[in-house]
């Protein structure tokens, strides 16, 4: 297998596991913590300090080693070649540990001994629902990104600063900002900044589940441009942009061609996140300051509650590798 077709693997498929409120739920946490921080200093770290970034740490920060317990295997570099039976760009990545069984099965009988691993909303779902069953398989590293990433991550350790009280961040490109956090506000660039790929572009599936398990389906059409990560040679030479993105949703009918637009900003003191939205019905685009309580979840008004908004079925293109 030749790098470039290494690389089309690459930035493909990252899967349903991502967490797909995560682009749009983390900028009002901004604000709390600026409120809990008093004052800002330099995020920057020492040459030695970043030198971690070689040693305990992986490339963008994380524990290098493997966990006390040994549920958590050590960092090894991550899955960097496509499997055997890969078919090619715009299919699914074939399982990679196809073969593996269970190491246990939590069910309402058994969630007891399971409780220290289990969030509320999993217990809940445990006692209401009989055949509701969780599956513990042995935690598997796969996660890689591009060399010129990590390149960039560790001259970003070194560099990067808050600016504006943490409304913005410089001298950053191409890589995570702050590998090596020392204030939450930190992590949260960490989270806004995070290696998605260059492009991703997505058919998206979303269920509104009611109890009866009756459900609604909504269908759209995605795309992100990741103008951090788009190669350049100079920090800051992004005109103040993060990500571009643009979806249209293609049913059910009384939704379907409605659009938004939306532009995220590196520096949000500077410029404000821009939005946009399109209603089909109304034959009108509006602009949307209260992005995250309006556009994200604007299709819900057309069904009555109550009701469960399910994760997305949709497969991402990414090139962080890995399932």
């Amino acid at each position: 297998m030749n790098r470039e077709a290494s690389d089309q693997y690459r930035n493909e498929t990252y899967s349903a596991k991502v967490n797909r409120r995560s682009l749009f739920v983390v900028k009002p946490l901004i604000l709390t913590a600026l409120l809990a921080l008093p004052a800002m200093g330099l995020a920057k770290v020492s040459s030695p300090e970043a030198q971690r970034l070689h040693n305990d740490l992986t490339p963008v920060g994380a524990e290098r080693g493997a966990s006390a317990s040994g549920n958590v295997p050590a960092w090894s570099g991550g899955i960097t070649e496509p499997p055997a039976d890969y078919r090619g760009p715009g299919t699914f990545h074939p399982p990679m540990f196809a073969d593996e069984k269970p190491l246990a099965v939590i069910t309402s009988q058994n969630a007891a001994a399971f409780a220290s691993l289990l969030s509320d909303g999993q217990k809940a779902l445990l006692n209401k629902y009989s055949t509701y069953q969780i599956n513990l398989f042995t935690s598997h590293r796969t996660h890689s990104a591009p060399q010129w990433l990590y390149d960039n991550t560790f001259i970003n350790a070194t560099n990067t600063v808050l600016t504006d009280d943490g409304a913005g961040i410089e001298h950053a490109f191409g890589g995570v900002p702050f590998p090596i956090p020392g204030s939450g506000l930190e992590v949260i660039w960490n989270h806004l900044t995070r290696w998605r790929g260059l492009l991703l572009k997505r058919d998206d599936a979303e269920a509104v589940v009611f109890p009866d398990g009756n459900k609604k389906i909504v269908l759209s059409f995605q795309e992100i441009a990741f103008n951090y990560y788009k190669p350049r040679t100079v920090a800051n030479d992004f005109d103040n942009v993060l990500f571009y993105y643009i979806s249209f949703v293609k049913s059910p009918p009384q939704l379907a061609g409605g659009a938004l637009l939306l532009i995220d900003t590196l520096n949000q003191r500077n410029r404000p996140r821009q939005s946009w939205g399109y209603n089909a019905g109304q034959r009108r685009v509006r602009r949307l300051p209260n992005i995250f309580t309006i556009a994200r979840h604007y299709w819900l008004k057309a069904y009555a509650p109550p009701m469960i908004l399910t994760c997305s079925m949709a497969l991402l293109i990414d090139t962080t590798g890995g399932y």
